[in-house]
């Protein structure tokens, strides 16, 4: 069964009902990424349904033109 969400004037919903999500955020580039997981699973499991996630380019492209996606920046 796939959940529908949307939303009204005054509430998101899911599945039709009406649903207030808790939020949070997440800096990845902080966390080893061996531990991302785990950091999103623990935050799942005290009821975060929605996730915000920072990108911070300079810690992709510390040089113009150079671009780093390997280890803790993938």
């Amino acid at each position: 069964m796939d959940t529908t969400y949307g939303f009204t004037k005054k509430y998101l919903t899911k599945d039709g009902m009406p649903w207030f999500p808790v939020m949070g955020e997440i800096h990845f580039s902080r966390y080893r990424a061996d531990l991302w997981e785990e950091s999103l699973r623990k935050m799942k499991a005290g009821g975060l349904a929605i996730a915000s996630v920072y990108v911070i380019w300079i810690h992709h492209e510390e040089e113009e033109g150079k671009f780093d996606f390997t280890g803790n920046r993938n």
